[in-house]
């Protein structure tokens, strides 16, 4: 019994310090955009 409790406290700490910063809609979207060079290269296409 003591040592699921013990456990319970430990993985709860450890969830506690593995929270993840989110990113928003247009953080991702701007981010896979980078990434893809064919899409890259068509944005400087079309301004020049």
């Amino acid at each position: 019994m003591m040592l699921s409790k013990k456990n319970s406290e430990a993985l709860e700490n450890f969830s506690e310090k593995l929270e993840v910063e989110g990113r928003s809609l247009w953080q991702d979207a701007r981010r896979r955009f980078m990434h893809n060079r064919a899409a890259v290269t068509s944005l400087i296409m079309l301004v020049l």
